[in-house]
């Protein structure tokens, strides 16, 4: 049996991320039916980082897992590192395997890449020194932005920073799909929103 909440401690180099889970298990409306319904969100858990609340869930109808993360404090961004992205993510993992749900997910939504300034130096720097990212129009040179994107956070090592969270729990994720790319007023892609295809297993 699962418990109905815990606090799991993870070091982060010298600092201390104390992550408090609290399992929020779907209640069904009362009714005729109500035991067979599935419910379209089916909550995860939430955590808390130093700035973050983060909020995982799947949506079964749509096999998709998604994550969700807001500031805790207005002026303090919501943003995790590289080491919290893999903290956060393998409890996102960890917490599903644990739920024994077997429905055939096909994508993790990630969110924004500014919520993860690793992901989104990384793109930046591969566009700056890229001949083929056109800053002077803010596109590459084909004009086609999201697939350079996705190109982009599909390779190592960003793909592997995610792994790095799925693998042990038996998932790998294949390659990542962006959408409404930003363009910083010098012609670099700094933002996008993104989501992880999960290969089958």
């Amino acid at each position: 049996m699962i418990p109905q909440s815990f606090r799991i401690r993870f070091s982060t180099g010298q600092a201390k991320a104390v992550l408090s889970a609290i399992f929020a298990w779907p209640l069904l409306a009362g009714g005729a039916g109500a035991q067979n319904a599935t419910p379209l969100v089916q909550p995860l858990f939430e955590a808390k980082t130093e700035h973050c609340m983060v909020r995982a869930a799947t949506e079964p109808k749509w096999k998709v897992i998604r994550v969700d993360m807001n500031e805790i404090s207005t002026g303090r961004d919501c943003v995790l590192n590289e080491q919290e992205t893999v903290e956060i993510f393998s409890l996102v993992f960890k917490t599903h395997k644990d739920t024994h749900d077997r429905t055939p997910y096909v994508s993790l939504i990630v969110g924004s890449v500014e919520r993860y300034p690793w992901m989104q130096r990384h793109l930046m720097e591969m566009a700056r020194g890229d001949p083929n990212w056109r800053r002077d129009r803010g596109k590459p040179g084909d004009g086609r932005t999201n697939a350079y994107v996705n190109r982009v956070l599909s390779r190592s090592p960003v793909i592997d920073v995610f792994n790095r969270s799925s693998e042990p729990y038996g998932f790998r994720l294949a390659d990542m799909d962006c959408e409404k790319v930003f363009v910083s007023d010098d012609g670099l892609p700094y933002d996008a929103f993104c989501w992880l295809h999960i290969a089958p297993r």
